[in-house]
């Protein structure tokens, strides 16, 4: 099973924004796609997310809608 993980923006860690991550609770792993495992806003996961091939057109491998609907809609 996936989960949002959100990421608090904190001046005494790496994060200066609010940023997010996925993690495969089946796996136990943090999901990775384009090298990157934490992104700022839902546009930059998006981007990351179809660069993998298979990610395109009909034959996605891992359909966006899974991601979507655990992204919380407060979040831009």
């Amino acid at each position: 099973m996936i989960r949002f993980v959100p990421i608090p923006a904190s001046a005494d860690v790496i994060f200066e924004t609010r940023c997010f991550a996925w993690f495969d609770t089946i796996t136990d792993h943090f999901l990775t796609f384009n090298d990157d495992q934490v992104w700022e806003n839902w546009k930059q996961f998006e981007d990351d997310f179809f660069t993998i091939p298979g990610n395109r057109g009909r034959d996605k491998q891992q359909p966006l809608s899974r991601f979507r609907n655990l992204y919380p809609k407060d979040r831009p």
